[in-house]
């Protein structure tokens, strides 16, 4: 009987030190690709050279997301985010798109936040 429940809060602590380190890394890398699409709307840099920088941190990000995220949830702002290479002739179309991908980033951020509302 001990054995079970020693078992079964060893199970439990595994469960949910993995849930944490989970929240943790998806945070890291929302906070991560944000940096880079805030960099190409506010900072003065070019539009190809943060377009690089945005598709460095996306091929990084993705992996992780699609690990622990729904695909549906990520396909609007993998659309836009695959769209910037095009829109970086005109830099404020390309300025707007990143903005909306941000907004898109934020509503990702939003859904998995751990609030009373996403919990219930």
């Amino acid at each position: 009987m001990t054995k079970r429940v020693i078992l079964s809060v060893i199970l439990l602590l595994l469960a949910l030190s993995l849930s944490v380190s989970s929240y943790f890394l998806l945070q890291k890398q929302f906070a991560s690709l944000g940096e880079a699409l805030e960099d190409a709307v506010y900072a003065d840099v070019s539009p190809e050279r943060s377009g690089e920088k945005i598709a460095l941190q996306w091929k990084k990000s993705t992996k992780i997301f699609h690990i622990f995220l729904i695909h549906s949830d990520l396909s609007d702002l993998q659309t836009e985010i695959e769209s910037l290479p095009d829109l970086t002739n005109d830099a404020e179309r390309y300025r707007i798109s990143c903005i909306r991908c941000l907004h898109l980033l934020d509503g990702v951020r939003e859904s998995v936040s751990l609030s009373f509302e996403n919990i219930l």
